[in-house]
């Protein structure tokens, strides 16, 4: 028998490193339009970072590529090179809050998107004696 453990709900933003076009509005707070967002490359992934965006049948990132049309410009098994590639200011990416926490880019505050993914993080266990330190958190 299987256990659960909600550990967090994460919301995914756009994030944007320096030396992009479009940093100075994420370090003033600045709004930016999607139109302008949708003109800039995004890097993405080749297979979903989140089991659940595959059935919304959206992007593999969650962004909703079938609503707002974006630029791919670099996609990665990898999600430690898509958030270098926005570290450097080459890329913009759709990326769950989690993961941008510590790195080199900020995200950027979009008006005129009415969409949004949430991603509900799990701990899974199976067998008691085989959960350690874990079992502290049931």
């Amino acid at each position: 028998e299987f256990r659960s453990k909600v550990l967090g709900n994460f919301l995914s933003r756009t994030y944007v490193g320096p030396g992009h076009k479009l940093y100075s509005y994420a370090e003033k707070r600045k709004t930016v339009n999607i139109t302008e967002i949708l003109q800039h490359e995004f890097a993405s992934f080749l297979e979903p970072i989140v089991s659940e965006i595959q059935a919304a049948k959206s992007s593999t990132d969650g962004w909703r590529d079938d609503k707002l049309r974006r630029i791919i410009g670099f996609r990665t098994e990898s999600v430690e090179a898509a958030i270098r590639s926005v570290e450097t200011g080459t890329y913009l990416c759709y990326l769950p809050e989690l993961l941008a926490s510590n790195r080199k880019m900020l995200s950027l505050k979009i008006e005129g998107c009415p969409y949004k993914c949430e991603t509900s993080t799990y701990l899974i266990a199976k067998k008691d004696n085989e959960l350690g330190w874990v079992r502290s958190l049931f």
